[in-house]
């Protein structure tokens, strides 16, 4: 199933390209199809070195024009289709301070992650590879009244850490415990503030804050997102 599916989003951006050049070597993941303003997007090239895809086409749906493009030189245009903030503006939003994570934007400064315990997600089997609690990956809901963001709570080849969401006003804080900061499989926001999100057994669930639940509503899914 999920070869054929990824057979169709190769035929979709029209490149001839191979199948295990469009899977990452670490998860065995599909790339993603990101879609921006009429354009396809889909990475391809995995490369030890990065731990990720190196390269990356983009497909113009009206036009049928294509471009093959590399991410260390054309990083700004993989940005496009992207949600999660920049740089710069995470700088400006975000702050941590003895590993807990405030939202500082507009002169506030509201914790958004001290009712959380990421001590019992750490693998106890493996303390060699515990590290301080670092916080990534921002991203805001349709109506920016949430924020989802990653975190790091140990490091091997790849930082390793859920997903959470909190309300801007620290409230309703949530571990997105089936999720890893490791996947190339982003949670992506609803248009009602709910997120949707994939495990690693491809499971698919949708999270709701307001109501503190996670809830399985698929099984063997290889692709999703949303409108």
């Amino acid at each position: 199933m999920a070869g054929n599916l990824l057979l169709w989003m190769i035929r979709l951006v029209g490149r001839k390209l191979k199948k295990d050049d469009c899977i990452t070597d670490t998860y065995g993941e599909i790339s993603p199809l990101l879609y921006h303003k009429g354009e396809l997007l889909m990475e391809h090239g995995f490369v030890w070195d990065y731990y990720d895809f190196r390269k990356f086409d983009i497909y113009s749906i009206a036009g049928k024009e294509k471009k093959s493009l590399d991410k260390e030189s054309d990083g700004r245009v993989l940005g496009k289709f992207m949600t999660e903030l920049p740089r710069n503006k995470a700088d400006q939003y975000f702050k941590t301070t003895k590993q807990q994570l405030y939202y500082t934007r507009n002169n506030v400064k509201v914790c958004l992650s001290d009712k959380l315990d990421f001590n019992v997600l750490r693998n106890k089997e493996s303390e060699d590879y515990w590290v301080e609690t670092e916080f990534i990956s921002f991203t805001l809901s349709p109506d920016e009244t949430k924020i989802l963001y990653g975190t790091i709570i140990e490091m091997g080849d790849l930082g390793h850490g859920p997903y959470c969401v909190a309300n801007k006003d620290g409230s309703n804080q949530m571990i997105l415990e089936q999720t890893d900061i490791g996947s190339n499989k982003n949670p992506v926001w609803l248009k009602n503030n709910s997120i949707i999100f994939t495990d690693y057994e491809k499971n698919l669930f949708v999270a709701n804050n307001d109501e503190l639940s996670i809830q399985k509503i698929a099984e063997n899914v290889s692709l999703y997102g949303a409108r």
